[in-house]
């Protein structure tokens, strides 16, 4: 069964310019900002590991255990990136909801 959406009947104004939005807007601390830093570069460095290891996989043939040694690496490597992209993502809620509670 195909369901079909009219989306006139939607009301949208469009895109609210910055001066006149009222709801919360993202004000990060500094050692919010710094933190983020510090995790975005070891983000990128990971991202350059990780290229580099497929670089290196796509050039050379390896045996069994070797691929199955480098395929352990990669997922270690991009679960960590997860895992730091996460933390990015939770500072910023959690800084957002404090900013709601407190109408900073």
């Amino acid at each position: 069964m195909l369901l079909s959406t009219n989306y006139q009947n939607l009301p949208f104004k469009g895109i609210v310019p910055l001066k006149n939005y009222k709801g919360p807007l993202l004000k990060l601390s500094d050692d919010d900002k710094r933190r983020i830093e510090q995790l975005q570069e070891t983000v990128g460095l990971l991202e350059h590991e990780l290229y580099r290891l497929q670089r290196y996989y796509s050039v050379h043939k390896m045996t069994s255990p070797e691929k199955d040694r480098y395929f352990n690496r990669c997922m270690v490597i991009e679960s960590e990136i997860e895992d730091l992209l996460n933390e990015i993502k939770n500072i910023k809620i959690n800084r957002l909801n404090m900013q709601k509670k407190y109408d900073i």
